[in-house]
């Protein structure tokens, strides 16, 4: 019901007044509140989403496994845990527009890294927005390395980029210190 709500708000979205009838016609408060508040996260501030048949049956199906699990008894019920799907990121993560694709490979980019407390973050070419390296081997070669000449930050990463609650993260596979300058 609400996905239905959702779907009919974002296609009255050019409309003020069918969206508003759209809204009253739900019944549910409920329901309409959370379509109210999907449309309002699928639009975004000043964007129109579209949304493929592909996504609107995907989320229509996390919609209904939602509901089955929210009927079974749980040792976590009164628990509460994070958003995974919220829209903003987490405060000090970059926004949705600097997050790269799960998924993405890095090759041959250059990189300055550095560390922060114990964990490596990583600059990739001209991005000002820090990512933090998963730990392998790759990046406590890095780490170490980085930590005995603090001088000399520049190297040549290859990689894939990971995504967990609104940052991202990278999983080396393969580091080059870069050759210093001679400038």
């Amino acid at each position: 019901m609400t996905f239905q709500l959702i779907s009919k708000v974002l296609k009255s979205a050019g409309d003020r007044r069918a969206t508003l009838a759209v809204l009253n016609s739900a019944g549910d408060r409920r329901a309409t509140l959370a379509a109210w508040v999907g449309g309002l996260l699928l639009l975004g501030v000043g964007g129109v989403a579209s949304l493929t048949p592909g996504q609107l049956r995907q989320a229509q199906a996390q919609e209904e496994r939602g509901k089955l699990t929210s009927t079974r008894p749980s040792s976590l019920s009164g628990s509460t845990f994070p958003n995974s799907t919220a829209a903003s990121s987490p405060l000090g993560g970059p926004s949705a527009s600097e997050l790269m694709r799960e998924g993405t490979k890095i090759v041959d980019r250059p990189a300055v890294c550095h560390c922060s407390g114990d964990r490596l973050q990583i600059l990739l070419g001209e991005s000002t927005v820090p990512i933090s390296a998963l730990e392998n081997l790759a990046s406590q070669r890095i780490l170490k390395a980085t930590l005995d000449d603090a001088g000399d930050e520049r190297w040549v990463v290859n990689g894939q980029i990971t995504e967990f609650q609104g940052r991202n993260y990278i999983l080396l596979d393969r580091v080059m210190r870069q050759p210093k300058r001679l400038d």
